[in-house]
């Protein structure tokens, strides 16, 4: 099979402000491990969400020791959106026990709980849930459990948080006596028929029927010669009665004399009505040793992801199959430095979204790829690395998923309020990805209340009442509890609340002040308040007419400046020693000012006050980048440009045979002149310019005269006049000597 490798194109995604935290609100969802970083606040891992198109990934449920534990990434590796609109998923559960935990997430209300433990009296399964959870009916999940004492599939009922066994898988004794384990190779996939089928212990299909429970087993599905294939992987398609994934190995080839197994793996089918598996391709040098199956891309192509040419230094490869001619073709060569992508090979199939692009992880962060452009785009990092060289942020990624995220709000405890008339009051659905906000009262539509923010400056009885709000946006509507506002008569103090609303970097403190004898909503009742985390604060002051709200204060948290990265050189810079430049040469470029979380920076100003993403250097000079916020100012390392110092000229000869010879020629002879560091000099003779040499390109002189060596750092700047003289020498023939080598040398 020849391989067709397609024209590619970059493109790097720019700054997007709070990128996920907008109104374009699908998303792409999934899990990341922890990485070996104590520090580090996600050192545990995380569940971190990202808007389809965005450059910034939001990290919204760490790990941690007491609660949920580690997010293992390709262990559990994902999450899995219910029909009840919420998010499921597991993690290794707390320390000590680590018996695993299923959560629910409420994407509405951002809120998490533990729902079940996988290790209880009730249900002695097992250690953790392995791979993600499959929703094989109605509020049904299907898992897997990790063999403790043995392997199970299980059930969970969403309505009712319950777990109930379905099946339970025995172990047995190998060949040696040994104990051996029972293991499913990825997470359940739903039919059309609605049979749950995965790959069992890397040799066969499984299914189950989510109905009965009633499980069974498919034919072997690799030959004994591994030529059909090894190892096989889930993350079927399903199409014409056949499922489709790939082998991680099997094949072509076989193990070398270091034992390592060279086999890259197939593409193959298996039928549901006939339980038939069938080999339909071999991958090649070029795609080999795919870790996921693959992902209907649209136009009946089928996308994944696989090491390249070389296993061991390129990070993977986009690959295409056409299973209506079983053709291969490769697309994208993901280890090209110019996508930065040189951490990690891809370990999980492509995700194929609403906007009808592919998104795939790898160990760094987040990749996009359209397969109708045939561009790749970086979207979000999941690491960082410090000042210091430290790296942040988030281990191995696993499978990701799409939501389609409606209006979002925060649950209050209190949604009954007796106020005083004259009082400022708001009410605020903290929603942050709402495009349009409908209140009413009693039923009614206020149109002079637009946002999720309900506000009054001076309320009066008029406003009292049931309030209700609608929030929408393209996923849908949310409709957040209501809330009740009496209005009462009477006198009544007010705080008129002011101070910092900065908060620089972690550890900073804003200090706000002016509470009259009221409540802070934090709960404190103190003249003055250390606010350490973001948000929105103000005071209530309690009256015999009801209560009276302060003016409302939103702190921000600003991180310091960071620097940007070590400035470098594009264009014709690479033509000089360093950062150099001659006074008529073409301007150069320098630097990187183009901002972004990928490139770990925001933009700043060049030594000029200019704010380009990159600087034309035509002087010397100073140069560098300065980034400014409110909390503080970091400057990247300075290049000094100037102009250069041209070499030495330093000449010595050599006779036609290569030896060290002096300044003499015999009539009709020439001897090489050689300079001594590899650099190019211009030969005068008697001021005329006669020719160029180097330590690899001697000059030859063949004629008596008085020479001068002249360097060039640029066309006006030149190096002191080096003279040397060639002397014609007219003593008669020297005797004849005999080399080493054998041959002759005469002289004169």
């Amino acid at each position: 099979m020849t391989s067709l490798y397609l024209q590619r194109a970059f493109i790097l995604v720019g700054t997007i402000s709070s990128a996920c935290l907008g109104n374009a609100q699908p998303q792409v969802w999934g899990y990341a491990g922890p990485i070996a970083n104590t520090n580090d606040p996600f050192q545990f891992g995380a569940v971190w969400r990202c808007d389809l198109g965005a450059d910034e990934v939001e990290k919204i449920i760490p790990g941690d020791t007491v609660q949920i534990g580690r997010f293992n990434g390709p262990a559990s590796s994902g999450l899995v959106l219910a029909s009840n609109g919420k998010l499921y998923g597991s993690a290794s559960g707390p320390s000590p026990g680590q018996n695993g935990v299923i959560f629910c997430y409420d994407p509405v209300t951002d809120s998490l709980r533990i729902t079940a433990a996988l290790a209880t009296p009730q249900y002695p399964a097992s250690v953790s849930q392995q791979w993600q959870l499959t929703e094989g009916q109605p509020g049904v999940l299907f898992g897997f459990t990790a063999p403790d004492p043995n392997s199970t599939i299980f059930r969970y009922h969403t309505s009712n948080d319950s777990l109930a066994l379905c099946v339970n898988l025995p172990n047995y004794i190998d060949g040696g006596g040994g104990t051996m384990f029972r293991f499913l190779g990825g997470p359940f996939f739903k039919a059309t028929s609605d049979k749950l089928f995965v790959i069992y212990e890397s040799q066969r299909v499984a299914w189950l029927n989510p109905l009965n429970n009633a499980f069974g087993l498919s034919a072997y599905l690799e030959a004994s010669d591994f030529l059909q294939g090894r190892f096989p992987n889930a993350d079927f398609i399903e199409s014409d009665t056949k499922l489709y994934s790939t082998s991680a190995r099997g094949g072509p080839g076989g193990v070398d004399s270091n034992n390592l197994d060279t086999t890259r793996g197939v593409i193959y089918s298996y039928d549901l009505q006939t339980d038939a598996y069938t080999k339909l391709l071999d991958f090649n040098h070029q795609i080999k040793q795919p870790s996921a199956g693959m992902t209907d891309g649209g136009a009946g192509l089928f996308y994944g992801v696989a090491r390249g040419a070389d296993p061991w230094t390129s990070n993977g490869v986009i690959y295409a199959y056409d299973p209506s001619n079983n053709t291969l073709q490769l697309v994208q060569d993901l280890s090209d430095p110019a996508y930065d992508m040189d951490r990690g090979i891809p370990w999980f199939n492509l995700l194929r979204t609403s906007n009808g692009k592919l998104y795939g992880t790898y160990q760094r962060g987040i990749f996009e790829y359209d397969p109708v452009l045939d561009t790749l785009t970086l979207c979000a990092p999941l690491q960082s690395a410090d000042n210091n060289g430290q790296v942040n942020g988030l281990g191995v990624t696993g499978k990701m998923i799409e939501i389609c995220r409606k209006p979002n709000y925060k649950p209050r405890s209190t949604t009954n309020f007796n106020v005083c008339a004259g009082s400022h009051f708001f009410y605020d659905q903290l929603n942050v990805n709402a495009t349009s906000v409908v209140w009413r009262r009693n039923g009614s539509v206020v149109p002079e209340q637009t946002s999720q923010l309900l506000e009054f400056t001076s309320i009066t009885e008029t406003d009292e009442g049931a309030w209700t709000c609608t929030m929408t946006n393209e996923c849908g509507t949310t409709e957040p509890p209501g809330i009740t506002i009496t209005v009462n008569a009477g006198s009544s103090t007010t705080s008129t609340i002011s101070g910092d609303t900065l908060l620089c970097g972690t550890g900073d403190l804003a200090v706000l002040s002016g509470n009259n004898g009221g409540t802070w909503n934090t709960g404190a009742t103190t003249a003055t308040l250390g606010v350490p985390q973001p948000g929105n604060f103000f005071v209530w002051n309690t009256q015999t007419c009801g209560l009276s709200m302060s003016n409302s204060i939103h702190v921000t948290h600003l991180d310091s400046a960071v620097a940007p990265p070590q400035l470098f050189y594009f264009g014709s810079a690479s033509e000089f020693v360093g950062a150099q430049i001659c006074p008529e040469s073409p301007s150069f470029i320098i630097g990187d000012n183009s901002g972004g979380p990928w490139h770990n920076q925001p933009t700043g100003l060049w030594q000029d006050g200019s704010s380009g993403p990159s600087f034309t250097v035509q002087d010397t000079g100073h140069y560098y980048i300065t980034n400014t916020n409110t909390c503080n100012s970091d400057t990247s390392n300075i290049e000094h440009v100037l102009y250069p110092d041209p070499p030495t000229p330093v000449a010595f000869f050599r006779d036609a045979f290569g030896q060290p010879a002096d300044n003499l020629i015999c009539l009709g002879d020439s001897v090489l002149v050689y300079s001594a560091a590899g650099l190019g000099y211009s030969v005068l003779q008697d001021g005329i310019y006669v020719g160029y040499m180097n330590e690899f390109q001697p000059f030859v002189a063949n004629m008596a005269g008085t020479y001068d060596m002249i360097a060039y750092a640029c066309p006006t700047i030149t190096s002191d006049t080096v003279p040397f003289t060639v002397i014609v020498n007219n003593l008669p023939p020297a005797p004849s000597q005999i080399l080493p080598d054998g041959s002759l040398l005469t002289g004169c």
